[in-house]
């Protein structure tokens, strides 16, 4: 039963508030008629409305229940795709991680690497300085050995030169002058002064040569002795290279020493050590350079030597020449004068001295 025939019914609601029904007309009138259509029509109208109110309705409940279900669908997607985000996410860390682990093992490869090659070098670079210090030690000794070996075997060469010199000149002197005082007597002054003119020309000449000889003689000891001060130079030079080379030494292990103290620089402490090496280097050359002139001088020490000795034979033998002159001549002032010479005869003939 629709709300309108109920209306009919009970147009007043009066059954429903409990109210006694009006009386009942039986034709009603033409006012409450119009009243009657009047109301039907507004309800009608409002019947109409209302239809229509709840079709919209209707229609925006099924466009709201579309937006909800395009809102869960886009939800659903936009966590879709934050899942999928995430996962990425979380393989791309799984990825960096296995990265990092694997860099953080070659880091730590690399740095025991680092730390062998850093224990090698220091061991390579402390053989290395023991070896170059030994090297240089022994040669440092066996330089000043050569040396004291040289300045020795030059003093004795100089000592003998000299002794032999002194006995030779005053071996000469004394037989001179002893053959000219023995061949000279008293008795053949005149025999002298007449028959021998020449001989005595002859012996005055040989001693003139045997004083310029002398003379020769003092020079080259003299030339000696300049040689002796040069070779004093030479070995003052060398005592202050060896000076030098022990404080190159001192600095090399003042260097080694820095260099172990300082690991971080050991590239700039080896090449320091390098250039330390070829200074040594430099050293030991000029050390050989100085033995090589000293041995230089040796030589022309001992060729000055050798001339000396010859000079000293042609003195001899100049005197020799010159005592024969004289035991001949005394010979044949005994034989003319018929007396005994001065000075016996030898069995080779030659006057006994």
């Amino acid at each position: 039963m629709s709300w309108a025939a109920r209306n009919r019914a009970d147009p007043y609601g009066m059954l429903r508030a409990g109210a006694p029904a009006p009386p009942r007309r039986t034709k009603p009138s033409a006012k409450a008629l119009t009243t009657l259509q009047t109301a039907i029509k507004d309800l009608q109208k409002e019947t109409h409305h209302q239809a229509d109110v709840e079709a919209e309705i209707g229609k925006t409940t099924q466009y709201l229940c579309m937006q909800v279900q395009a809102l869960q669908r886009g939800f659903l997607a936009l966590s879709d795709a934050v899942i999928d985000e995430l996962g990425s996410v979380e393989e791309e860390r799984k990825s960096w991680t296995s990265t990092l682990a694997s860099l953080r093992q070659e880091m730590s490869s690399k740095l025991r690497e680092m730390e062998q090659w850093k224990d090698d070098l220091r061991s390579l670079t402390q053989r290395a300085v023991a070896d170059t210090q030994a090297s240089v030690k022994s040669s440092a000794d066996q330089l000043e050995a050569r040396f004291q070996d040289l300045r020795t075997d030059l003093k004795d060469q100089i000592a003998a030169v000299d002794r032999a010199a002194a006995d030779k000149t005053e071996l000469v002197q004394r037989r001179v002058q002893r053959h000219v005082d023995q061949a000279v007597p008293s008795l053949v002054e005149d025999m002298l002064a007449s028959h021998l003119p020449g001989y005595l020309q002859q012996m005055q000449a040989d001693l003139d040569a045997a004083r310029r000889e002398t003379q020769t003689a003092t020079s080259l000891s003299a030339s000696i002795a300049k040689s002796n001060s040069s070779l004093a130079e030479d070995v003052r030079n060398l005592h202050s290279w060896c000076q030098a080379l022990e404080g190159s030494r001192a600095a090399q292990d003042s260097c080694v020493a820095q260099l172990e103290s300082k690991p971080a620089t050991s590239n700039s402490g080896i090449d320091a050590l390098n250039d330390k090496v070829k200074q040594q280097s430099r050293h030991s050359q000029s050390l050989e350079d100085i033995v090589r002139a000293l041995v230089l001088d040796t030589a022309a020490l001992a060729k000055q030597t050798r001339s000396l000795d010859s000079h000293i034979h042609k003195v001899t033998r100049s005197n020799g020449k010159l005592q024969d002159a004289l035991e001949r001549s005394c010979f044949v002032f005994s034989s003319t004068l018929g007396i005994p010479p001065p000075i016996p005869l030898t069995s080779s003939g030659r006057l006994a001295t």
